[in-house]
């Protein structure tokens, strides 16, 4: 029987081990839970053997710790399961999916289009897999920019490259926590960037009539960066409007985007 409880144990540390790598996980609440269960089994092994012999009565003593024990490793597996990352499959992030948005530059007082395409995959030095937004803008047709996707069970991530003396690396833009409804609310890419979904709105664009979320994003660093982003959001398609405003050391920066077409795949 005391091989048995050091059996469960192991599995408990397993799954622990793997689960405080995949960094989602109560750690003090499995350990306590873990002693508990390992303490009531020895506890009922050592009492009953310690008064008598190990009888088909007492092993059926001993049933419901050892039941209790592997419903808990179970569980626990199934736990460390739920926090890999999996795709997420209803949002309209697929290769060859396209959106043009009008844009214009209040500051600047200038307009102009932006053409986002998801292009292909590509593997970020972090490791991390990602799809490639493309974005090419009438206003000079040799620019291009580049955003990068991840996309997980709970969130989907933006991200942008930039290079220093070590080399290039990404750093996140924007993150969205899903799924999208009225009341959420949650950190963005620290804790400086706060996001909430305020409301459910209709609006119209030259793309048509959209039933969109509202999302409101507030950013700010010592007064050295800082802005202010509303956005109206569909699940199904994607960024309908767009209204941002910047200060960047001084200098503001102000424009809205406002969806033309897209193409879904």
């Amino acid at each position: 029987m005391q091989r048995f409880t050091f059996f469960f144990i192991y599995i408990f540390d397993v799954c622990k081990r793997y689960a405080k790598f995949s960094g989602d996980f109560d750690s003090a609440y499995f350990d306590n839970f873990a002693k508990l269960i390992h303490i009531k089994i020895w506890v009922n092994v050592k009492n009953l053997t310690n008064k008598n012999k190990m009888t088909t009565k007492n092993y059926i003593k001993i049933v419901p710790a050892l039941l209790l024990a592997i419903f808990f490793a179970l569980a626990s597996f199934s736990g460390c399961e739920k926090t890999q990352i999996e795709p997420a499959t209803n949002y309209p992030y697929n290769i060859g999916s396209k959106w043009t948005y009008s844009v214009y530059d209040s500051i600047l007082q200038i307009g102009y289009t932006e053409t986002v395409e998801i292009t292909g995959t590509i593997q970020l030095s972090n490791g991390l897999s990602a799809k490639v937004f493309k974005s090419t803008f009438s206003s000079n047709e040799d620019s291009v920019a580049y955003l990068y996707l991840t996309e997980n069970t709970d969130s989907l991530t933006f991200w942008a490259e930039s290079w220093d003396a070590y080399g290039d690396y990404y750093y996140k833009i924007k993150v969205y926590v899903t799924p999208v409804n009225i009341g959420s609310q949650w950190v963005g890419v620290n804790n400086v960037d706060t996001v909430r979904v305020v409301s459910n709105e209709n609006i119209k664009v030259p793309a048509g009539n959209f039933n969109t979320f509202k999302v409101i994003r507030r950013y700010s660093l010592a007064g050295n960066y800082s802005f202010s982003e509303n956005e109206w959001y569909s699940a199904s398609i994607g960024m309908i409007r767009r209204d941002y405003f910047s200060r960047n050391l001084g200098w503001p920066e102000n424009k809205s985007y406002q969806l033309i077409s897209y193409q879904l795949k």
